[in-house]
């Protein structure tokens, strides 16, 4: 009988990526308008990068604002952060950057705000970031020097 196991990183990733495929699947909550959700025909998404450019060894905070109606989304809006090289993460006290992290971090809105710590790849390139709620994206880029 012939076993195949998978590469010890790729498992790292499934639960990350699961999380990510049932939040996609399930709307961001199914489309109530309750606390903490918010319809699609109604919002904004706006992400930022800060620093914008950063070390092979550093790393960036990555914040999302999340519009309603002009306003602030409601407090616990979900919001699905994604990179293309990289970690994201809980952002650390001080700005300090994770030594473990994923490709995808979900973080919730406070006063319509949502952030996320990335951490660079350790080599130079530039590397997207996007910020997703209630199915509307937005991507900001970090170069890595």
């Amino acid at each position: 009988m012939h076993t195949k196991t998978l590469n010890p990183a790729a498992m790292a990733l499934l639960p990350a990526l699961l999380i990510l495929l049932l939040l996609i699947s399930c709307g961001n909550g199914g489309g109530s308008t309750s606390s903490g959700s918010v319809p699609a025909g109604s919002i904004a998404v706006s992400a930022f990068a800060s620093p914008a450019q950063t070390s092979a060894s550093g790393g960036s905070t990555i914040t999302a604002t999340v519009k309603k109606s002009d306003q602030p989304a409601p407090d616990g809006t979900k919001v699905v952060f994604s990179c293309s090289c990289g970690l994201l993460s809980e952002p650390q006290a001080g700005g300090a950057t994770a030594s473990t992290g994923s490709i995808a971090y979900i973080a919730s809105t406070t006063s319509g705000v949502a952030s996320a710590a990335w951490t660079a790849p350790g080599s130079s390139g530039t590397c997207s970031v996007t910020a997703t709620s209630a199915g509307i994206t937005s991507r900001v880029n970090v170069e890595v020097n």
